[in-house]
C-alpha cells in the first residue's frame, strides 16, 4: 500500500497564479522632427506672390491615447539676426496634413484629424485636432502668404528667426 501513495504523490501537479496588472495611462506626446525650416524671400516674385517652405514630411509626431488638440505658437516676432529689426510673426501661416502611422505594428485605423491654417500668434492658434487616440506624423508646411509678403519690403537684409513651440493637450 506504500508503493502505491508514493506513486500516486509522484503524479502529482502542483500549481500557483499570479495577479498580471496593466497599468494604462493617459498619454499625450509630441516630436517635432526637423528644428530647421526655412522660407526663401530671395525673388521679386515672392514680394508679390509670397513664398512657402518645403513640406516637412512627418514634421510632428503625436502620441495620444484620446482626443486630442496640437496647438503652434512662435516664441517672438521674426527678429533679424544682425540687424535685430523685427516683422510680425503673423505673416506666417502654418498648415499641416496627415503623415504617415507611426505605430510599430498592428493595423492603422486611419486618421481621425481635422486641421486649420495657423496664423502664428502670441497666444498660440489651433493646427490640429484628433477626435481618438493615434500614433501618427502631421506634414507641415510654412507660408509667408501673397496678402502678408509686402511685410518683408523696407526691412534690412538679415536671416529673420523666430522660434515655433507645438504643444498638445487632450481635447
Amino acid at each position: 500500500a506504500s508503493v502505491a501513495i508514493i506513486a500516486f504523490s509522484a503524479n502529482t501537479i502542483f500549481a500557483q497564479s499570479t495577479s498580471l496588472h496593466v497599468n494604462v495611462q493617459d498619454i499625450y506626446s509630441i516630436v517635432v522632427t526637423d528644428t530647421d525650416v526655412t522660407i526663401d524671400m530671395n525673388q521679386a516674385g515672392f514680394f508679390v506672390s509670397g513664398n512657402s517652405s518645403a513640406e516637412q514630411s512627418n514634421h510632428i509626431e503625436v502620441s495620444a491615447t484620446g482626443e486630442y488638440q496640437v496647438t503652434v505658437a512662435p516664441a517672438l516676432p521674426l527678429t533679424g539676426a544682425t540687424s535685430g529689426e523685427t516683422i510680425d510673426q503673423g505673416t506666417i501661416v502654418v498648415t499641416a496634413n496627415d503623415g504617415t502611422y507611426l505605430g510599430a505594428s498592428g493595423t492603422d485605423a486611419g486618421s481621425t484629424a481635422s486641421f486649420v491654417p495657423a496664423t502664428l500668434s502670441a497666444g498660440g492658434a489651433p493646427l490640429v485636432t484628433g477626435s481618438a487616440g493615434d500614433l501618427r506624423g502631421f506634414d507641415v508646411k510654412y507660408t509667408i502668404p501673397a496678402a502678408k509678403a509686402p511685410a518683408y519690403l523696407n526691412v534690412a537684409e538679415d536671416i529673420y528667426t523666430t522660434t515655433v513651440t507645438y504643444s498638445i493637450a487632450p481635447n
